[in-house]
């Protein structure tokens, strides 16, 4: 929670209750609901378990959606498993400004260009965390950064595009050696390891706990 608190911090929320009837994500079930601080129809739905309505979403409190975007983000989409932190803030912004599908894409094509097969609809699977996890962190970082930046200068909306820009500038790669690195030298051995058998050993271990 501590790290999905300073991502979230530095990231924001996005926008108040927005009345967008050209939206597929103000819609669920067939009911217009809205969205509210990047919570989708969609979104509020599955953390209700029920169809909301529109009164409901307007009245989204700020911790709330906090607490929605933990679940449905952090822990559903499985970025508490992202190893190294900046490549998880990058993700979450893409999820919040992107949407969900196009995160899907975007990271296929960055495993892609890092010489890595993982298909679209196994990013956010375990064995999707394992392959992004098995990739160097600076090149996934600066990859996963630039094809964010294509993705946000052809919005349409200056103001969102200059939003998401400036958001963007600033996720900064952390050079310094990460703690747990310095802690536990066994993970430098690690990163020398083949892909594959570092996803087979991850497989194990969630196996085994």
């Amino acid at each position: 929670m501590k790290r999905f608190k300073q991502i979230a911090k530095k990231i924001g929320l996005q926008g108040g209750y927005a009345l967008n009837l050209s939206s597929e994500e103000s819609f669920v079930s067939g009911q217009f609901v809205g969205t509210k601080w990047g919570i989708t129809a969609p979104m509020l739905a599955e953390y209700l378990g029920r169809t909301p309505n529109a009164e409901e979403m307007r009245e989204l409190t700020q911790n709330e959606a906090f607490g929605l975007l933990y679940q449905r983000l952090w822990l559903g989409m499985g970025l508490i498993n992202i190893d190294h932190k900046d490549v998880a803030a990058l993700i979450y912004l893409g999820l919040m400004s992107i949407g969900t599908t196009g995160m899907r894409l975007n990271l296929e094509r960055v495993a892609g260009k890092l010489k890595s097969q993982l298909n679209h609809y196994e990013v956010f699977t375990p064995r999707g965390i394992d392959v992004l996890n098995s990739l160097n962190d600076v090149a996934l970082y600066k990859v996963l950064r630039a094809r964010m930046k294509w993705c946000y200068m052809r919005m349409a909306n200056k103001n969102k595009r200059k939003s998401f820009l400036r958001l963007l500038g600033e996720i900064r790669m952390n050079d310094q050696v990460r703690k747990t690195e310095r802690t536990y030298p066994e993970l430098r051995l690690q990163n020398r390891l083949p892909k594959e058998v570092i996803i087979q050993l991850n497989q194990l271990k969630r196996k085994a706990s």
